[in-house]
């Protein structure tokens, strides 16, 4: 995959690539506010569901159909998400 823009937060981290993906990682596990773009899963941790482990690794952050991401930013606890169509931001 071709890595067209690195961000990083508070304890986060994005990755865009040139196929409009965007990846988010906490090598901590930290996801108190929702800003690795998956919602609150186990609490204030990023986990895999099926197995308990805490999610170190970038894993895909899925928007709707049709929203090609173009741009990423990170605040401390945020994550904004630039598409051709709309701007997404992550936060509890």
């Amino acid at each position: 995959l071709e890595i067209i823009k690195i961000a990083s937060g508070g304890s986060h981290c994005l990755i865009l690539c040139g196929n409009g993906i965007c990846y988010a990682f906490s090598p901590s596990g930290g996801n108190s506010h929702g800003e690795c773009g998956i919602g609150r899963v186990g609490g204030d941790h990023v986990y895999d569901i099926q197995t308990g482990e805490k999610m170190i690794t970038p894993h895909p952050i899925k928007l709707d159909e049709g929203y090609k991401i173009i741009d990423i930013e990170c605040g401390y606890q945020q994550t904004n998400l630039v598409t051709s169509r709309a701007l997404f931001k992550f936060r509890c």
